[in-house]
């Protein structure tokens, strides 16, 4: 993989990946963004500021400032996931984002979804409290509160079984 423009360098906190691209938390909290070029990503449209997380997915990302507040914002002209740009005002412990959508984990464990995917189904969050969450298209899987990991349908938030697959 080539990345244009390359990773900084410098010493950083955290960091999450999008196709051909990343962003990094510096230690004074800024956003470091590289790559993407190649695919027509601009990488200027990266909110400046302190952040405490970032989290990246196809076409956009978003970032928590130090102050609480959510940003998202898009790294291609023609952005189709327009409510994605828009998080609830709410104060969130971590993000994940994937294709289309973006899931926060606030400080009560309750995850909070928005945007949208496939041919533009919202994603329902689940019920379940949790402490940590991973999201991947059309479900997503945490840690919940009593450190049992649990998977929900992105569709209706409801848990996701083990058991045989079904094809359609």
């Amino acid at each position: 993989v080539y990345f244009d423009p390359p990773p900084p360098e410098g010493v950083y906190t955290a960091r999450d990946l999008g196709i051909e691209m990343g962003c990094a938390l510096a230690q004074d909290g800024s956003l470091a963004c590289w790559g993407g070029l190649a695919l027509g990503y601009t990488l200027g449209s990266v909110p400046e500021g302190e952040f405490v997380a970032v989290s990246l997915d196809l076409e956009a990302g978003c970032a928590i400032r130090a102050t609480g507040e959510t940003v998202c914002w898009p790294f291609v002209e023609e952005f189709r996931h327009e409510t994605q740009l828009h998080p609830p005002d709410v104060a969130f412990a971590s993000l994940s984002a994937t294709a289309g959508y973006t899931c926060g984990l606030d400080f009560e464990g309750q995850v909070w979804c928005w945007g949208e995917f496939g041919s533009g189904h919202e994603p329902v969050a689940p019920a379940t409290r949790f402490r940590d969450i991973s999201v991947d298209y059309d479900f997503g899987c945490g840690v919940t509160l009593d450190d049992t990991l649990e998977c929900w349908d992105a569709y209706d938030g409801s848990p996701l079984g083990y058991g045989e697959a079904a094809c359609d």
